[in-house]
Parts: C-alpha cells; sequence; structure tokens
C-alpha cells in the first residue's frame, strides 16, 4: 500500500517536472521566433542582401520547429504515457534540411576543389539521410494504421 502511494507521488512529480519543461520549451520557441525575426531584419539593413537575411530567418525558425516538436513530444507522453517515435524523426528532417540550408548558404566564390568535394558530400549525406528518416516515417505511420483496423 504505501509503495502505490510512493510510485503515485513520484508519478505525480514526474509530471509536474515534465509540464514544466514543456512551457520552457515553448518561452523558448517564442523567444527564439522573435530573435530570428530581429536577427533578420538587422542582417538585411545591415547587408540589403534578402536572400542571406531570409535564410537566417528560416535556419532560426527551423530551430523553433524543432523545439516544438520536442515540446508535442513532451504533450504526447503526459496524454499517453507512450514515448511516440514519430517527433524524433520529425527533428530528424528538420536538423538535415537545417544543415543543408546552412551549407547552402554559405558563399562559394573562393571554394577549393577539396572543399567541394566536402560540400557536395554533406549536402548528399544529408538529403540521403532525409529519404531514410521520410522512409521510416512512412513505415511508422502505416503501422499505426495498421494496428488501428486490426484492433
Amino acid at each position: 500500500m504505501l509503495s502505490k502511494k510512493i510510485v503515485s507521488f513520484l508519478e505525480k512529480i514526474d509530471d509536474y517536472i515534465h509540464v514544466f519543461i514543456a512551457f520552457v520549451l515553448l518561452i523558448t520557441a517564442f523567444a527564439v521566433v522573435i530573435h530570428s525575426i530581429i536577427k533578420g531584419i538587422n542582417k538585411y539593413v545591415e547587408t540589403k542582401d534578402l536572400i542571406e537575411s531570409s535564410v537566417i530567418i528560416l535556419h532560426e525558425l527551423l530551430l523553433a520547429m524543432i523545439i516544438l516538436e520536442v515540446l508535442w513530444l513532451i504533450y504526447d507522453y503526459l496524454k499517453t504515457k507512450n514515448i511516440n517515435v514519430e517527433p524524433f524523426l520529425i527533428i530528424g528532417i528538420i536538423s538535415s534540411v537545417r544543415k543543408i540550408l546552412i551549407l547552402s548558404a554559405k558563399p562559394i566564390e573562393n571554394i577549393t576543389p577539396d572543399s567541394m568535394d566536402l560540400y557536395i558530400k554533406e549536402i548528399a549525406t544529408n538529403t540521403i539521410v532525409i529519404f531514410v528518416i521520410i522512409i521510416g516515417l512512412y513505415l511508422v505511420r502505416k503501422s499505426k494504421k495498421r494496428d488501428k483496423v486490426q484492433s
């Protein structure tokens, strides 16, 4: 009887900690969005380069999306007490897209053949990673649909 009360107490504390972390993540995502807009505007004022400032904003907004996916993971866990793999896959896709954006935003005027080779390999690797994760996401969702039909 005492052990059930302790377990229940620990579960409540765990839930409160998850809720606190969720609020911190929400505030962080909001701050990242505001910061990205300010950073992009400052870059545009400084350079008058709309594309570069847009890439900066997009890069930071993708970080906010990653934070929101982690927030969704916590929300889903609190609701179901199960850890869902989909948010991790989505975070992987967003992270790879961010990396490709960073690489593609770099100027290539003074690039050497060796660094160009590395540049192409990095973009190709991240593209392959995106496709593999998309296939994994498709399989996870297909499996969930099959499980719903069977139950």
